[in-house]
């Protein structure tokens, strides 16, 4: 997540960088749409690979691996004051 937010912030300083870089190496401005597309492809991959972070998610599968490890199927992510019996 960290790295997340870091590319986050980089990216309004590097962009300019690299854009001008592949500029100027390619010797045309055409060559910088293409950067938009690969990286935005290579980000929309990366997405399906990161774990979901919600509160209710990372509850689930906590009291999921409890259950595994204590052998206890009553274990539960509500508090007992709201489980049905």
């Amino acid at each position: 997540m960290t790295i997340w937010g870091l590319f986050a912030t980089c990216a309004a300083s590097l962009g300019p960088l690299v854009g001008g870089f592949a500029a100027h190496v390619v010797e045309g401005w055409r060559w910088t749409i293409w950067e938009i597309p690969w990286l935005s492809g290579l980000t929309l991959v990366l997405l399906f690979f990161f774990p979901e972070m919600s509160a209710s998610s990372i509850l689930y599968r906590l009291v999921k691996r409890l259950r595994r490890v204590t052998e206890n199927p009553r274990l539960s992510r509500l508090p007992s004051s709201l489980q049905q019996p």
